[in-house]
């Protein structure tokens, strides 16, 4: 069954780097996006479509990816899983977890009890690149302690109908951004979802979400004074 520890796979703290954390508790995701374009990441770090379920708030982590496959695909549940007992119940304290199945499938890849699970064993918040059912349950286990859900779908089937989950802790490709790797940092807010690599320098990254809000700030006063912005941009970025 367990194949040990895969290539690539996160293996370090699932502590968030200070500065990082600091950027998502006192920023937007907006506002990190920024910050990633100018430091040449794709889109911005930032995952299209997904919708924000169920919870209050922003969650931010280190993301442990767990990759599904249907269930009709001979050849891909072939392969031993990576992982021991149910994939659930090895979910990180800390982690946000990031579900991806194939996309055209209509069954859920997600519902109330395995939520509940991760939000016992320490998850942060759950990204579901596919559906997730059981809404209301959803809801009703934020009372104990709030863990966000997003996905891109909803269904009322469950996940046995059409997928398994294959592999833990592994990179998954993301249509419309690309490979989220195990150890990147998610951080999900009302206005969306983004990934900050995992090599970003902390440091760096801090100082310029700082400064490029403060200008951003600069030119929002100016122009509600009347200045044009071209000019505000000009003057404050």
């Amino acid at each position: 069954m367990a194949s040990g520890v895969q290539a690539g796979a996160w293996t370090g703290s699932w502590d968030v780097p200070p500065e990082i954390a600091r950027s998502c508790r006192e920023f937007t995701t907006c506002d990190v996006s920024d910050v990633l374009l100018k430091l040449g990441v794709r889109s911005g770090g930032y995952l299209p479509d997904f919708v924000r379920r169920t919870g209050d708030g922003r969650c931010f982590g280190r993301v442990w990816p767990v990759q599904f496959a249907d269930k009709d695909d001979a050849a891909a549940c072939a392969v031993s899983p990576n992982y021991n007992g149910h994939y659930i119940d090895n979910v990180p304290a800390g982690a946000v977890v990031l579900l991806q199945a194939p996309k055209y499938l209509t069954n859920a890849c997600l519902g109330g009890i395995m939520a509940l699970r991760a939000q016992v064993c320490g998850a942060v918040g759950i990204i579901v690149d596919g559906r997730v059912r059981d809404v209301a349950e959803l809801t009703s286990i934020q009372e104990n302690k709030s863990m966000p859900v997003f996905s891109r779908g909803l269904s009322i089937v469950g996940a046995g109908a059409g997928c398994k989950p294959m592999a833990v802790n592994v990179q998954v490709q993301i249509e419309g951004y690309g490979a989220v790797h195990p150890g990147d940092i998610v951080f999900a807010d009302d206005e969306g979802v983004v990934v900050i690599p995992k090599d970003t320098d902390p440091e760096d990254f801090y100082r310029r979400i700082v400064k490029g809000t403060e200008a951003d700030g600069k030119v929002s006063v100016a122009v509600r004074g009347g200045m044009t912005v071209e000019k505000a941009f000009a003057t404050f970025r």
